[in-house]
């Protein structure tokens, strides 16, 4: 009885300690540096995870004016190790003007569609000009 104990306790605190260990934000890089108004913009947000098995996500964008959304929630296994993944987001080419693009990552366990946790994750930003193409 007490070993079923013992067990049910380490998996829950195992449980819970994937679903708070947080994810972190490493860069954003924008792609290209200085991009015009003919060019596809790429950003490349790379993100380390606390468990295995972060390659499977969902990801949303969306434009407001001079302001890009984009999220994505990674879907976590069971096994706790340092889990690198770089999210790649693409733009059309935009209008010129000075854009912020905000970014949040979140993590969930299990499979794909996972539900985020209870603490939202880290978010971060990064600026840049689209000049007008020549």
């Amino acid at each position: 009885m007490k070993n079923k104990f013992f067990l049910f306790t380490c998996s829950l605190l195992f449980t819970i300690h994937s679903q708070v260990a947080s994810q972190w934000i490493m860069s954003l890089t924008v792609i290209p540096a200085n991009p015009s108004t003919a060019d596809t913009i790429t950003i490349l947000a790379s993100c380390n995870f606390p468990s295995a098995g972060c390659n499977q996500y969902t990801q949303t964008l969306s434009i407001a004016g001079t302001d890009i959304y984009a999220s994505a929630l990674h879907c976590l296994g069971p096994m706790t190790v340092i889990c690198p993944y770089t999210d790649t987001i693409i733009i059309n080419p935009l209008p010129a003007g000075n854009y912020t693009f905000h970014f949040q990552v979140d993590a969930g366990f299990g499979s794909v569609p996972c539900t985020p946790g209870i603490i939202p994750g880290p978010n971060d930003s990064v600026t840049f000009i689209v000049s007008p193409a020549v």
